[in-house]
């Protein structure tokens, strides 16, 4: 059974995939993207907040919610004000005490506007055309949600790693597949 479904996955892969249209197809959909961290590498997440900033279709809004963490990020946070792409509102926030990755991303969907609410953990790099392609879907109106595939940036790197990103890649496409 298990052999018979990676075949069916497999040739399904195979297979044309839908034509999503482009964003001009579809009507103006606004996206907001959340970032909370705690005790980040200040490097990892500044390379995180610079592949937002890189996407070939930039959100409308970018929120970094510091979820009580003991790392002193103002040199990220200075960064990243001095970055941020021209018609992108973004915002830090900081809390004093560490409730945890949902309470900080909720700080921010509660609140906002955007009709596409787009989380990423804090050591995430988004591919130049995630946000792009991610979006296509939600032309349909029976989407509601869209998930991306994590890969390891080191996932070439020896035997062990081209292992464990098989596994990992694995069983997304297929947790995901049942869902």
């Amino acid at each position: 059974f298990v052999c018979a479904s990676f075949v069916f996955q497999l040739l399904e892969a195979w297979l044309p995939e839908p034509r999503w249209p482009v964003r001009g197809d579809a009507p103006r959909l606004t996206t907001c993207v959340n970032i909370p961290c705690y005790n980040e590498d200040p490097e990892l997440l500044r390379a995180s907040i610079a592949s937002v900033f890189a996407q070939s279709l930039p959100p409308d809004r970018l929120e970094v919610i510091d979820d009580g963490s003991h790392v002193d990020y103002r040199t990220v946070r200075a960064w990243a004000e001095a970055h941020a792409p021209e018609g992108l509102a973004f915002s830090w926030h900081r809390s004093d005490e560490n409730r945890g990755k949902r309470h900080a991303q909720m700080q921010t969907f509660r609140r906002v506007p955007e009709a596409i609410l787009v989380t990423l953990d804090s050591d995430t790099l988004l591919d130049r055309n995630a946000l792009e392609e991610g979006i296509k879907p939600f032309a349909d109106p029976r989407v509601q949600s869209v998930a991306g595939l994590v890969t390891g940036i080191n996932r070439h790197q020896n035997f062990l790693t081209k292992l464990e990103d098989l596994i990992f890649t694995t069983m997304q496409l297929t947790m995901r597949s049942a869902y």
